[in-house]
């Protein structure tokens, strides 16, 4: 566990090798969540779903936070 600090404009750093490992550019949104006095941050998947030759096809990152079941069930009800 590594801890950081906030600057004095609210701001944290996420260190260089958890951002990595999510695979987190500049200006990748997270969602924020506030857990029984903790805070939780996770990506929001930017991606969509796409019917290729009959196949469905995710677009977005490696990280996915909902099922893929979920996810073509959204894709339909657009």
């Amino acid at each position: 566990m590594e801890t950081v600090s906030i600057d004095r404009f609210g701001r944290i750093l996420i260190p260089k090798p958890v951002r990595e490992q999510l695979s987190l550019e500049p200006n990748t949104n997270l969602e924020m969540r506030l857990i029984d006095g903790e805070i939780s941050l996770r990506p929001v998947a930017t991606g969509q779903i796409l019917e290729q030759d009959g196949v469905f096809v995710w677009t977005g990152a490696d990280f996915l936070q909902t099922s893929l079941v979920d996810l073509v069930n959204q894709s339909h009800e657009q």
